[in-house]
């Protein structure tokens, strides 16, 4: 099972999603020190907000993000494939264009 959440207030940039993992949904769940799923890149900042799903064998993150060059509530939907290596996961560079 994995388990994602947001830290920080959606009008700061550091906003970002976080994730844990257990082998049952009911826990207990296990955050690994170094647990950002997306983070902030560029000019891309406020990444949270996010659902997990799989779809064909892939994962895929939804999330908000605040807009380029905007602050505070001025949010995008966007989406990106998580990929996972030797079942860690590897985290997501948010886009910039195409899936926003």
């Amino acid at each position: 099972m994995r388990l994602t959440w947001s830290i920080y207030d959606t009008r700061d940039v550091r906003y970002q999603v976080r994730y844990a993992v257990s082998s049952s949904v009911y826990g207990p769940y296990e955050a690994p020190e170094s647990n950002i799923v997306i983070c902030p890149a560029g000019e891309i900042s406020g990444t949270g907000h996010a659902s997990l799903t799989l779809y064909q064998d892939e994962w895929y993150l939804f999330y908000h993000r605040m807009g380029q060059g905007k602050t505070g509530y001025d949010r995008q939907v966007c989406c990106d494939k998580w990929e996972f290596v030797h079942g860690h996961p590897v985290p997501i560079v948010p886009t910039d264009g195409g899936s926003c």
